[in-house]
């Protein structure tokens, strides 16, 4: 995946281009808004860097130096890509292109319909946000954290954003929300954004109205003549990330790899470290 010399030229207007041994990176602070940490946020870093092993630990100490409160480091990579650890993934965004399998009436005899949802679904769609953005966050290591009520209604209120809802028997029971023409400054490549998919039924329905829905994502996507992309949480707190089983599903069912989002917790300095040691 190459970088958009825009987004470089940018960056640099900016001060968040740095060289590390001549080649660029992409970085600066970050106040994630939904678990307010810190972090020391990496967007770009050139393909030979991360290739390197000795990276890893300088990009601790770069990370130090620039934000020394930063609570965490977190860094964009293509799917091909896997740091050492202690690093752990954080979010995996997916890409598909064309059609997905199965449509409102697939799977089952018993078909679900897929509708565009209208101004009297606001409120069902704002509360799946807000569980889908808190569920986030608690996966994220930030338990009972709530999604500001701002950020739910920014996302209802983006250009572009569409909306549909599954109904079975009458009911309305989930939602997904797309956000159209969604430009990746870093690629500068468009996209359909695959925002949230949730449904609120037992097993079977809920994978049957899944498929529904992504089904139709993908429709709308293609209408578009953009492909599709979606996103995995993961739990970078936990020692078995149910995360890594969705990837798997999605990668069998055609989804590809598209890139990664890691995390690296960075525990408190030695007492007696100077914030900028290492200049």
């Amino acid at each position: 995946m190459t970088v958009s010399p825009a987004y470089l030229d940018g960056a640099e207007e900016a001060g968040l281009l740095s060289r590390h041994q001549g080649l660029p990176f992409v970085a600066g602070g970050y106040d994630e808004p939904v678990t307010g940490e810190r972090q020391f946020l990496v967007t770009h870093c050139d393909p030979e860097l991360v290739r390197r092993p000795a990276w890893w630990s300088e990009l601790v100490r770069l990370a130090r130096r620039a934000d020394p409160a930063a609570e965490a480091i977190v860094l964009r990579v293509p799917g091909d890509i896997s740091p050492p650890a202690p690093w752990r993934r954080l979010i995996t965004y997916l890409r598909h292109e064309g059609q997905v399998e199965g449509g409102p009436t697939a799977a089952d005899d018993t078909p679900v319909s897929v509708l565009p949802a209208t101004a009297e679904h606001r409120p069902l769609i704002a509360r799946w946000l807000a569980t889908a953005l808190t569920a986030a966050a608690d996966a994220h290591g930030s338990p009972g954290r709530s999604a500001p009520p701002d950020v739910v209604d920014s996302l209802l209120d983006a250009p572009g954003r569409a909306s549909y809802v599954v109904v079975d028997e009458g009911t309305v029971i989930g939602h997904a929300t797309l956000l159209d023409d969604t430009y990746d400054d870093v690629t500068g490549r468009h996209t359909v954004e695959l925002f949230d998919i949730l449904v609120e039924a037992g097993d079977g329905l809920r994978r049957r109205a899944t498929t529904a829905l992504t089904a139709v994502a993908a429709a709308h996507a293609a209408d578009r003549d953009l492909p599709l992309l979606g996103n995995v949480v993961h739990s970078p707190t936990l020692t078995s990330d149910p995360g890594e089983r969705v990837v798997s599903t999605l990668t069998a069912r055609g989804w590809l790899t598209d890139h990664v989002l890691w995390r690296l917790a960075l525990p408190p300095e030695p007492t007696g470290t100077a914030a900028g040691a290492g200049r």
